[in-house]
């Protein structure tokens, strides 16, 4: 019985209390002034991991938004618990303080969205816990290296004359990578049909434009090289990339010579050129292989080793003109 009257004792003043606060007018000083807490928490690490591919891809992570206001401690015991009662039973149903949400450091290149960007969260001493999506998408001139995005959050407070919750933010930053995507173009300066004759080399400009995120390595391979004949290529060359502000074109030279053995010579060959990018440094990310055909026609009469032989002939038939013309 006793217990029961101390209980409705509480409950009245608590009652009486909680219509005060809420009938006091909103200012920026409060009789009783508490902290509040706010903090973001990846409900997914594992999201942050890979990298997010251009274009193509919109990456949803998770996150966690907590909220809790911390009652203040009072020289007055009685007004501690009748407090601490009135705060969880009444006020956190009815007060509540609003959190706002917004990204910062975003590049160009990236698109990010929250939802929701405005949470209201309940005034209550156990905290109150939302769950939060950060959207991100980047394009294809997004470089294919880390970049950090900072989630704020920030709560108001809330003041009258009585009562008070200090205004308080909670940072959260995410390091995420965009994907690499191998992307090039090869061409031939000039043409890819080429004549010579036996023991004569041609030379093929190859200009390659690298149109990937990131600084590629480019291999050249001949698949298939006849007998006889010598194929001179530069084995790989590291392109830049316009999306981290470097020239993206590199000009190598490929080499053919054709046969030289002796007799006459009417061949004509295709050389198939293998040309695959593959990303330049860090994690092995290679692309599809890109085949240019060349083509090479070696015509002509060849004396290979006689050339001295025939040099000697010349000599001795222009001697033996010139001795006669004297007699």
């Amino acid at each position: 019985m006793k217990n029961t009257k101390i209980f409705r004792y509480h409950l009245v003043i608590a009652a009486l209390l909680f219509v005060t606060v809420l009938a006091l007018p909103m200012t920026s000083a409060s009789f009783l002034s508490w902290s509040s807490k706010t903090e973001l928490f990846f409900s997914n690490t594992s999201q942050l991991n890979e990298p997010i591919q251009p274009i193509s891809e919109v990456r949803n992570i998770g996150i966690k938004l907590r909220y809790r206001p911390f009652l203040p401690e009072t020289k007055i015991p009685l007004l501690n618990r009748l407090l601490s009662f009135g705060f969880k039973g009444l006020f956190a149903f009815i007060i509540q303080v609003k959190v706002h949400l917004s990204v910062e450091n975003v590049p160009s290149w990236c698109t990010v969205s929250l939802a929701p960007t405005d949470v209201y969260a309940d005034l209550s001493p156990e905290g109150y816990e939302a769950n939060i999506t950060l959207s991100v998408s980047v394009d294809k001139d997004a470089p294919a290296q880390p970049f950090t995005l900072t989630i704020k959050a920030h709560t108001d407070g809330y003041y009258n004359p009585l009562v008070g919750v200090q205004e308080s933010e909670g940072v959260l930053t995410a390091q995420l990578m965009p994907g690499y995507v191998p992307l090039i173009s090869v061409e031939t300066p000039q043409s890819q049909i080429k004549t010579t004759t036996p023991g004569k080399s041609v030379v093929f400009p190859i200009k390659v434009t690298n149109y990937a995120n990131y600084d590629t390595r480019i291999r050249f391979r001949i698949t298939n090289v006849p007998r006889g004949w010598n194929v001179q290529s530069v084995p790989e060359v590291i392109v830049g990339s316009t999306a981290q502000g470097k020239e993206n074109a590199e000009t190598v030279t490929l080499t053919v010579l054709p046969p030289f053995t002796i007799g006459w010579h009417h061949e004509i060959e295709t050389f198939m050129l293998e040309v695959t990018p593959e990303r330049a440094y860090g994690e092995l990310i290679q692309g599809s292989p890109l085949y240019i055909p060349l083509v090479v026609e070696n015509r002509g009469f060849s004396t290979p080793g006689f050339e001295i032989v025939f040099l000697l002939i010349a000599l001795l038939t222009i001697t033996w003109f010139t001795k006669r013309r004297k007699f």
